[in-house]
């Protein structure tokens, strides 16, 4: 099979990062201009876009989330839906408490207007200018990290935190769907230092891939978070579900609606901080919001390459 990131295709793919880069790798920027800017803690919604509860997560985001449209705190811990995101913890589980310290989160979803991602960051300080954010893109095994003196054009939002010394900073922005024509597995990276630092002190990923033409979003299963890590002797095991991310959050043509597939990957390689998985097993399962495509199973033997956020922070 033909290298999706030939010379060719990397001659294509810098114009389209090019422009799309403006909207991702200045994150550090955003937050500091609007904290030069006295701002309410409250959550506000993007332009023609609803958020039922007011939490600062608009409504197709919960649904792909499985998070609730009419409560702040789905899961009613004493953290709001976007803290849990922005700290790693679970919204859909109370027994899941949230790590101390600068940390986020992503996630993302498909609008009218295309695919977006949503960054959560969790500011212990309140110190909103004092965090740089680094975006990057990992194409089948290659990595690229998005240049950072680029103008960025997203939607900064910032929501009050249980810690009243805290802040949560929700950063929206749209990106290409072209990125993930551009290979079959995408990962799309953020990571968080203190300004001036060159320690990474927070990373997450996001994973895409298309199934049946359809852009799907690998969502983790927070009941396998505890699962053993030992990269070395590669025990690694991760599960998730494949959400379709749709414009209009409705089932793709063909796939069961009110069930998704779950798929449970093993570690078979390890390279720095990239881990390349095969899937062990995949199953249609009902319980979650979405839909499951009729060749769910047929994901098992595949293989794909990620990045461990694990071992970007510090990095």
């Amino acid at each position: 099979m033909k290298n999706p990131l030939s010379a060719a295709s990397r001659r294509s793919s810098a114009a389209l990062l090019a422009p799309a880069a403006a909207l991702l790798v200045v994150g550090g920027v955003l937050i500091a201009t609007a904290g030069r800017r006295p701002a309410p803690l409250a959550a506000t919604t993007l332009p023609d876009q609803r958020d039922m509860d007011g939490d600062g997560i608009v409504d197709r985001q919960e649904r792909v989330l499985d998070t609730s449209l009419t409560a702040v705190d789905t899961d009613q811990d004493g953290f709001s839906d976007a803290e849990e995101l922005a700290r790693r913890s679970s919204p859909l589980f109370p027994e899941m408490r949230p790590e101390g310290g600068l940390q986020l989160g992503m996630t993302a979803r498909a609008e009218p207007d295309g695919l977006h991602a949503l960054v959560a960051v969790y500011l212990p300080d309140h110190d909103i200018q004092a965090v740089t954010l680094r975006v990057g893109v990992m194409f089948g095994r290659r990595v690229i990290q998005l240049p950072q003196d680029l103008l960025a054009y997203g939607n900064v939002n910032f929501v009050p935190a249980a810690d009243p010394n805290a802040v949560v900073a929700l950063i929206d922005f749209p990106f290409s769907e072209t990125w993930i024509d551009l290979a079959r597995h995408v990962t799309l990276f953020v990571t968080a230092a203190r300004v001036g630092s060159p320690i990474v002190h927070a990373a997450h990923t996001v994973e895409f891939s298309k199934m049946h033409d359809v852009v799907v979003l690998l969502v983790p299963d927070a009941t396998m978070a505890s699962t053993l890590r030992n990269l070395g002797n590669l025990t690694v095991r991760s599960g998730g579900v494949i959400k379709p991310l749709t414009d209009d959050g409705s089932a793709p043509d063909g796939w069961e609606p009110g069930e998704v597939c779950h798929q449970t990957s093993q570690a078979v390689s390890v390279n720095g901080s990239v881990i390349t998985s095969e899937v062990v097993s995949a199953e249609c399962q009902s319980g979650w919001e979405g839909a499951c495509p009729p060749d769910c199973s047929s994901s098992v033997g595949t293989t794909y390459s990620t990045l461990d956020p694990v071992v970007l922070v510090g990095g």
